[in-house]
């Protein structure tokens, strides 16, 4: 919990894995990632935690890390989420809106290859969270369809998980 702190590791590290001699790819990602979930959880300053997030990604995208890829794409569909929720203009909303919804989509499609439960069910709501806040109730059949294929695997996950999918369901209940 001691996020400021933690930022100054994270950049060192960067700054090691970045060295000629080591060039670490996956360890200046991951620790772009340690970056973001500092921004996030911690200081929530989404607009860097997206920066950093975004490092992530180009980088797991370019080394073929799946679990990179689910995971980023997972955190940074929840910042548009976020972004969208405080947005009055209509437009930019809309935008943030199917930004999210890509990039669960991506983490849905990854994550299904991978059949990691946590990773589906995490998609799965963020999905329905977007189809929530831009009431596109027609992309519902959609989300229920991946539900049902994915049934198998999701059942495996943590309750956690799986509460967080019964959120969603009973907000989009709710409208």
């Amino acid at each position: 919990k001691q996020y400021e702190k933690a930022l100054d590791y994270f950049h060192e590290a960067i700054k090691i894995n970045e060295r000629p001699e080591i060039n670490d790819q996956k360890g200046i990602a991951i620790a772009n990632g340690g970056l973001g979930d500092c921004y996030f959880y911690g200081l929530k300053d989404y607009g860097q935690a997206e920066n950093h997030y975004t490092v992530n990604l180009n980088i797991s995208r370019n080394n073929g890390d799946k679990q990179g890829i689910v995971r980023m794409t997972s955190m940074l569909g929840e910042i548009k989420l976020l972004n969208a929720k405080n947005e009055q203009d209509a437009d930019t909303k809309e935008n943030l809106l199917y930004e999210a919804e890509n990039y669960y989509n991506e983490s849905l499609m990854v994550a299904e290859d991978q059949k990691g439960s946590i990773s589906i069910l995490c998609a799965l709501s963020g999905l329905l969270e977007t189809i929530i806040l831009s009431e596109s109730f027609n992309k519902c059949k959609y989300v229920f369809e991946k539900i049902d294929e994915n049934a198998d695997i999701i059942v495996q996950g943590p309750d956690w998980a799986k509460n967080r999918l019964s959120e969603s369901i009973e907000k989009l209940k709710e409208k």
